[in-house]
């Protein structure tokens, strides 16, 4: 997992991710201590990268982003998903046989590896699909907004031509 030092971020180095993005970042690199995320932990507040902090800081304060905008964001988390999962991957692959540990952890490690790999795969999947539902529900905002164009110029001309009246009752 790199940071934003551009850096890997092992296991066992203290790292903190952030509450929208899920990005992990080394708390040297966004200037925490422990103590800090332990009082953030406690408290249960959230954790917002500068990038995230911001996005949120303006939605707070100004309407609602247009779809489009909404779409870039969930598009650029997706990229950044799909670029974790190859980097996982390629850290995966390649022998894990080692002379000096026994038979018993080698398979488990292999097997370990193993699962973690179909996860993998059923992540992408999964991101996939979000995609494709991402297109889809860009494919319908696109025809409702046509849709309400529509009613809008029927409603104008029916206006225009003054013969909106109410249906006849029986």
């Amino acid at each position: 997992m790199p940071c934003i030092c551009g850096h890997r971020i092992d296991r066992a180095q203290p790292k903190i991710s952030c509450h929208k993005c899920n990005q992990f970042f080394h708390l040297t690199c966004m200037n925490l201590s422990q103590a800090d995320v332990d009082v953030l932990l406690k408290s249960k507040n959230a954790f917002y990268c500068k990038v995230c902090a911001v996005a949120r800081k303006n939605s707070i304060r100004s309407p609602p982003a247009s779809p489009s905008v909404r779409n870039a964001h969930c598009s650029d988390i997706l990229n950044s998903q799909q670029q974790n999962a190859e980097q996982s991957n390629n850290e995966l692959t390649g022998p894990l046989l080692e002379p000096n540990i026994p038979n018993k952890v080698n398979e488990l490690l292999n097997s370990l590896v193993f699962e973690v790999s179909s996860l993998r795969s059923e992540q992408s999947k999964a991101l996939t699909l979000i995609q494709q539902l991402c297109n889809d529900r860009n494919s319908l905002i696109a025809k409702i907004n046509e849709l309400n164009s529509e009613i809008c110029i029927v409603q104008k001309k029916l206006s225009d031509s003054g013969k909106f009246s109410a249906p006849a009752s029986n």
